[in-house]
């Protein structure tokens, strides 16, 4: 838990730090962003709204995009009020940097959508701004976003 690897592509300028992020609701409703700990762990545990966040890079938009996949709905929020609370959030967020849709929510039950299925999805997606295809997992196993070559564990 907590682990922080830092990528950078050894023929472009693309640095990336993957924080293992998570976000929950917290005591006050307030939507938290935080890397995942044993303590945010039991914290998230606790949520009425919690999942996993992704930040990946379109290569298009050249931008930072956040993903976040809700895992758990203990108070049985439907999509739109999930949807609602992190547009909120975000829109916040956004206000201070004036910056187009910087993120976007995806959705699925992990109870039903096996591993492979759910590592598909994180893979092959689209940008909310452009639509153009980008993963959401950067690792050494995806070739760099920005040029296409080999990242490399820092």
């Amino acid at each position: 838990m907590g682990t922080i690897i830092n990528f950078k592509c050894e023929n472009c300028d693309f640095e990336f730090q993957d924080k293992d992020l998570i976000f929950y609701l917290d005591e006050n409703n307030n939507l938290k962003e935080e890397s995942l700990t044993l303590e945010n762990s039991k914290l998230m545990t606790k949520s009425l709204l919690e999942g996993f966040l992704y930040e990946s890079y379109c290569p298009n938009c050249n931008k930072l995009i956040k993903t976040y996949v809700p895992e758990m709905n203990n108070i049985n929020l439907n999509d739109e009020e999930i949807t609602e609370i992190i547009s909120k959030y975000n829109k916040k967020s956004n206000e201070k940097d004036n910056d187009e849709n910087n993120f976007k929510i995806i959705i699925f039950d992990f109870k039903t959508t096996n591993y492979r299925s759910r590592r598909e999805i994180l893979e092959n997606n689209k940008c909310p701004n452009c639509n153009k295809d980008m993963s959401l997992v950067i690792s050494e196993k995806i070739p760099c976003p920005k040029c296409g070559n080999e990242l490399k564990e820092q």
